[in-house]
């Protein structure tokens, strides 16, 4: 992971929601007109063009929905974090959320940085990494444990490596470091993770392998890492 840029204060230099959308909207545009500039001027006007647009506005929609909504809910998801380090640890990136930011990890080598969300369930997973209910929570004393998608937001640590770094923020402000001790690939039906409450370990899983996959597949990557001082750390 990079080392993230520092929080914003008060949220400065955060662009609402609405903003982005419009220019989003406001790219489309020239490529809509590009492609009508190339077609036959009979096909310009008239139902023909209609049904062409409605067309495809149906498949640029259909194949841009997933894209958008997770660009969407990262964007909500940065805000929530700005809440909560605000002072708001309720803070719900929307209303009917039920997950609330905990952390920020970031590994300085990878250039990568992902918002911890409370809870490791499917619904959670989709926008982020989930923290395991019942281990400490990450940063704190104890053992941590969180979870993400291969394919998504635990995608790099297809290239970590035993030393790197991981920076661990929390709402509050507190930035504990670790250094990973440990990376392996279990079997989910022969081999559980084990959790240390009596060590303060960060423990990052995701499926495994990231290439040639079956959805639902019982390998497991698991990267461990160990508590390590800041002074020593950074």
């Amino acid at each position: 992971y990079a080392a993230p840029p520092p929080p914003r204060p008060g949220g400065q230099g955060r662009r609402p929601v609405t903003v982005t959308i419009r220019a989003f909207v406001k790219r489309l545009l020239p490529v809509w007109r590009t492609v009508l500039g190339h077609m036959p001027g009979g096909f310009r006007t008239g139902p023909a063009a209609v049904l062409l647009a409605v067309v495809g506005l149906g498949l640029f929609l259909w194949g841009a929905h997933m894209p958008a909504k997770a660009w969407v809910a990262q964007v909500m998801l940065d805000q929530a974090w700005q809440d909560a380090r605000a002072g708001r640890p309720t803070a719900r990136p929307w209303p009917w959320a039920d997950m609330v930011p905990v952390a920020r990890l970031s590994i300085a080598r990878l250039d990568t940085t992902n918002i911890v969300l409370s809870g490791a369930r499917g619904r959670t997973l989709a926008f982020g990494p989930g923290h395991l209910d019942g281990t400490a929570l990450p940063g704190t004393p104890g053992h941590s444990v969180v979870s993400a998608h291969r394919d998504t937001h635990f995608k790099h640590l297809r290239d970590a490596v035993v030393g790197d770094l991981i920076r661990v923020e929390r709402p509050s402000g507190a930035v504990n470091a670790y250094r990973i001790v440990e990376k392996r690939v279990i079997d989910s039906r022969r081999e559980q993770i084990m959790v240390h409450a009596d060590r303060d370990l960060l423990t990052l899983v995701t499926c495994y392998p990231f290439e040639n996959w079956d959805p639902g597949g019982p390998l497991r990557l698991i990267v461990t890492a160990e508590a390590r001082s800041a002074e020593t750390a950074w």
